[in-house]
């Protein structure tokens, strides 16, 4: 998705992008009560930062930087809230919130949003080596709770 230089332009392809961003907000954070202000903060700093956007570059892309750059300049915000992950609507993404800390995010990135790992590196400003590594782990976890689950159903 490309954009023009027009400020506006941001702002209507941000908000085709939010349910994404949401998902993406979500799996960084891990805190469904923060997810909103989160994205809310990201698509403000993206709205501010428009005229920096490199238009041969993808919006999505830049939008999950985005996400990642405020999520680890707000620690205050990484005290868990105590809340269930798997409530306030976000029950289809207790699987992928159930991953262990930092896997999800690259998990989602590169399977769910088809980046490639050199994107999803980027984005979140590990090494490729690093994305490949959490893909596998969420992989390998995956497995062993397909693998638990039969058992319990045999």
């Amino acid at each position: 998705m490309t954009l023009q230089p027009d400020h506006t332009d941001i702002r209507r392809d941000l908000v085709s992008l939010l349910p994404r961003l949401r998902r993406f907000a979500l799996a960084v954070c891990e805190q469904p009560d923060i997810v909103d202000e989160l994205v809310g903060d990201a698509c403000l700093q993206a709205v501010l930062k428009a005229p920096q956007f490199d238009n041969g570059s993808r919006l999505e892309s830049w939008a999950f930087a985005l996400i990642q750059s405020v999520w680890m300049d707000q620690p205050k915000k990484r005290t868990s809230s105590g809340e269930d992950t798997g409530s306030n609507g976000f029950t289809g993404y207790h699987a992928i919130l159930g991953l262990p800390q930092g896997i999800a995010a690259s998990f989602l990135l590169v399977c769910v949003e088809d980046h490639s790992y050199a994107e999803a590196a980027s984005i979140l400003g590990i090494p490729p080596e690093a994305v490949a590594a959490n893909v596998v782990a969420a992989r390998v976890h995956f497995a062993h709770q397909i693998a638990d689950s039969a058992e319990r159903r045999a």
